[in-house]
């Protein structure tokens, strides 16, 4: 799992099974590549 802010910068690469859970983010807009898919989201 590869996580991006909105300006592309990398903010954290991490191996997670499944039913793990991310660290809290600060709040903003982030890009979330697993493979080959990539999601937008927004942490209030």
């Amino acid at each position: 799992v590869h996580i991006y802010n909105v300006h592309g910068a990398m903010v954290k690469t991490l191996f997670l099974s499944a039913g793990d859970h991310v660290e809290p983010l600060p709040s903003g807009v982030y890009l979330v590549r697993i493979g080959e898919r990539v999601t937008k989201i927004l942490i209030k």
